[in-house]
């Protein structure tokens, strides 16, 4: 059975499919349903919004079930906290049977994003681009590939912090713990602040400098109460130094 030609709309962008089943003897032997879709406005979780187009293939032969395809996103909001997790479906409590039809899926999608992506939430407001192939199953998937913040700013202690550079770098197989590097910088008090982090998302290593060279403490002192240590008597200063470790260890988680 073939399907020559099937035409829709999705998000107000025009979409075409066509495809074929084979099924001898009433059993499915192989089939495939290729869609290509122009401009549509999706939502795939709540604060989130991307215009796009995409060409996918859903395949199946010798029992295996694959998605290809690309999908270039045109303009993306991304509004959601990076604490939040990604979950695409709402799982039905009444359902008694599921079906594992797609629990094998193979996927082989590349997604990228080149011009008119932004992220806006509490970490900050960030422009950038990604490009990055998904692969495995969706029980289980592969994310590698890189995701870049070209302009923006980053909070940090009520501070607005302009970012430099920013790359999360997906190149585990094995989990999706991207690399990080990130550089911002922000002026207080004719000090050049440089907030910087390192590491994976999983265990990121953040650093504090300025020029001039300050001392740590003196630098989370600058950037959350606006103003230097007075130094003039030991006994104070030590004080201070204890009040504001403490405060820089919580600054810094």
């Amino acid at each position: 059975m073939t399907l020559s030609s099937l035409r829709g709309t999705l998000g107000g962008g025009q979409v075409d499919l066509n495809g074929y089943i084979n099924y001898p003897g009433g059993v499915v032997k192989s089939a495939k349903l290729n869609m290509s879709g122009k401009e549509m406005l999706v939502y795939p979780m709540s604060r989130t919004q991307f215009k796009l187009n995409g060409d996918i293939a859903l395949n199946y032969r010798n029992e295996r079930l694959s998605l290809d395809g690309n999908i270039n996103v045109l303009s993306g909001v991304w509004e959601r906290e990076i604490t939040e997790g990604v979950q695409f479906y709402t799982a039905s409590k009444m359902a008694t049977d599921t079906s594992d039809f797609f629990s094998n899926l193979n996927l082989n999608l590349r997604l990228a994003g080149r011009k008119n992506i932004r992220m806006n939430n509490a970490f900050g407001k960030i422009s950038g681009s990604f490009d990055l192939n998904i692969q495995g199953t969706p029980g289980s998937p592969i994310v590698l590939g890189i995701i870049e913040g070209k302009s923006g700013e980053i909070n940090f202690s009520d501070k607005k912090f302009k970012l430099i550079k920013a790359k999360l770098l997906y190149n585990n197989r094995l989990e999706i713990n991207p690399d990080i590097i990130m550089e911002s910088e922000a002026f207080v008090k004719n000090y050049r602040i440089k907030f910087s982090s390192k590491g994976t998302v999983f265990n990121p290593i953040v650093e504090l400098k300025s020029s001039p060279p300050l001392p740590q403490e003196e630098i989370l002192a600058l950037i959350s109460l606006g103003e230097l240590f007075e130094r003039q008597r030991s006994m104070e200063f030590s004080s201070q130094i204890g009040s504001t470790s403490m405060m820089s260890q919580a600054l810094l988680d």
